[in-house]
């Protein structure tokens, strides 16, 4: 099993191991927690149930679609998420909304 955790499936952004003993007093508890948006795993009674429940997801895929606005303003496309259909300003890593690996630009 690998100790290292893989990007967060949300954002793309760097996961930290939490200790946390607030549940049972005198006892740790482990879970991962992305330092840039926030997504947190189950929690789980070892450090190694912790990155391996992190780190094993179904990795869902999308594309960006682009559509044209055509009504003149800037920018003259919109792009969507092919799998939930959010709105992008940009093209993420992965979806803000759903999760899923962006593995086609639209372009």
């Amino acid at each position: 099993m690998s100790s290292e955790l893989k990007e967060c499936p949300f954002c793309g952004g760097e996961a930290t191991i939490k200790h946390l003993d607030w549940f049972i007093p005198g006892q740790f508890l482990y879970g991962a927690k992305c330092s840039c948006c926030g997504a947190e795993s189950a929690v789980k009674s070892t450090e190694g149930e912790a990155i391996a429940a992190w780190n094993t997801r179904a990795e869902r895929t999308c594309k960006q679609i682009l559509t044209d606005c055509n009504d003149g303003l800037m920018p003259p496309f919109v792009a969507h998420c092919s799998n939930c259909g959010d709105e992008w300003g940009y093209t993420p890593k992965y979806c803000p909304n759903c999760g899923a690996k962006v593995v086609d630009d639209g372009r």
